[in-house]
């Protein structure tokens, strides 16, 4: 928690320090003046209209807690189900309203116990790529990042880490498990046809390793996941 009270500060202070002019609307008096008389309605509505006016011209920054993790769709309706549920749609269209509103200059999102697949990571992270075009910082933090996780955060125009955090990025790699040689020692032999190279559907059950045909396809999914 403590590193991420520290990420917002740091964010703060950046935006703030980049527009000197915010660092006097942030210090301003109170547009409200003391008075001698209790004001009328008309006065009141005008003190309040001019408040309202001076903070918006303060800045804006939307601050997304992905501290949870993030589904394909909301839970199934329950009488004590949670209708909050976060769904990679809520995620994307909070951003869209972040791009699209004038008033919101920067966004921050924090990851905390967040688990993304990688077709999840890749639509944030264009989402994020959107709200760079229109103009505006995007800050991602994180105690630790895999490569999902990291993914997704290439989209924004800042990545912030814990101090000592760990990035864990193994890569993308396939994992098969072949059951002969399990078979037979309990007594049990595969019986299948193959018919064609490539139509090795069977292999688990069948050998102890891939086929040279098996293993290319493979390599190829992977390089696809890759790229």
């Amino acid at each position: 928690m403590n590193g991420r009270l520290t990420a917002l500060l740091m964010l703060f202070v950046t935006l703030v320090a980049a527009s000197p002019a915010v660092i006097a609307q942030v210090t301003r008096p109170s547009t409200v003046q003391a008075s001698s008389h209790f004001p009328t309605p008309t006065e009141l509505l005008q003190q309040i209209k001019a408040q309202h006016a001076a903070d918006d011209k303060l800045l804006k920054v939307a601050y997304i807690d992905l501290n949870e993790e993030v589904g394909e769709k909301p839970a199934s309706f329950a009488i004590f189900g949670d209708p909050d549920t976060l769904t990679v749609h809520t995620v994307i269209e909070r951003l869209h309203k972040v791009r699209d509103d004038k008033s919101i200059r920067a966004a921050l999102i924090t990851l905390g116990d967040t688990n993304f697949n990688f077709a999840q990571a890749q639509e944030i992270r264009h989402a994020l790529s959107e709200l760079r075009q229109a103009g505006k910082r995007t800050f991602v933090y994180a105690d630790a990042y895999d490569t999902a996780t990291y993914t997704m955060a290439t989209g924004a125009t800042d990545i912030c880490i814990l101090g000592g955090g760990e990035i864990m990025m193994p890569g993308v790699g396939l994992q098969t498990m072949f059951a002969k040689d399990l078979l037979g020692k309990v007594g049990v032999q595969a019986d299948y046809v193959q018919i064609g190279e490539y139509k090795g559907a069977d292999e688990e059950f069948t050998r102890t390793g891939p086929s040279d045909e098996l293993r290319g396809e493979l390599n190829k999914l992977v390089d696809s996941l890759y790229d």
